[in-house]
């Protein structure tokens, strides 16, 4: 089956999640590939690059912004935090991942706080995954593969006039990504990140890490899956 890691509020308000004292304006997608001969055109291309950290590539570390805030004052920070559909995560996640993945994703330091103007409360990683799968069934799936210039395709539920096509959804063939427990999937738009095995789905179920949001992969109705 699979299944896809998300980000989710634990209490019953959102809070204030941002990263600062950087002087970039998008920080996360003014960042840089460490091997920029390796990338795709899709993630190159400055228009539809978006997050450099949701393609699946290596990025250099020192580009990576240093502080992040989470406006949640006296509550308990999450074990997941997230930002642009990046997972921020502190060390018990990270080590879980290196028990299944050891060696392959990156994991950037990043200091978080509760206030712009105190002291970090926690130290944090990015998580960069750096496995690209492309395990989209093909024959099942009824979007539409839409051909890009430049680098990967991606699939579609609209037509050429942004109108969707009925019954649209993605299949996914969870073989292909044997050998693998969390990796990237490349011909999504949305959802790009944070695809994982049956193995690691179900073992941080059972971990219990707060923040963490973790859903069925098995058929998503919409190409541009939530």
């Amino acid at each position: 089956m699979g299944y896809r890691l998300s980000r989710g509020e634990i209490y019953d308000m959102s809070f204030k999640q941002d990263v600062f004292d950087d002087p970039r304006k998008n920080p996360l997608s003014e960042m840089e590939f460490a091997d920029p001969s390796s990338v795709d055109g899709i993630a190159l291309n400055e228009s539809s690059r978006g997050v450099l950290m949701e393609h699946g590539y290596p990025v250099k570390t020192e580009t990576a912004p240093k502080k992040f805030l989470w406006g949640g004052g006296k509550r308990k920070l999450p074990e997941i935090l997230g930002f642009q559909q990046i997972l921020i995560i502190n060390d018990r996640f990270k080590n879980f991942v290196e028990q299944f993945d050891p060696g392959i994703h990156q994991f950037i330091p990043v200091d978080v706080y509760k206030a712009k103007a105190g002291e970090p409360v926690a130290k944090y990683y990015w998580f960069n995954v750096l496995a690209r799968v492309d395990t989209v069934d093909a024959q099942l799936t009824t979007c539409k593969l839409m051909p890009s210039y430049g680098g990967t395709a991606f699939w579609t539920d609209q037509d050429e006039n942004f109108q969707r096509f009925p019954g649209a959804k993605i299949v996914f063939d969870d073989g292909k990504a044997a050998g693998h427990h969390v990796w990237v999937e490349p011909t999504l738009l949305v959802g790009r990140p944070y695809h994982c095995s049956t193995a690691f789905g179900e073992t941080a179920i059972a971990a219990n890490f707060t923040g963490l949001v973790i859903t069925p992969r098995s058929s998503l109705h919409m190409c541009r899956a939530e």
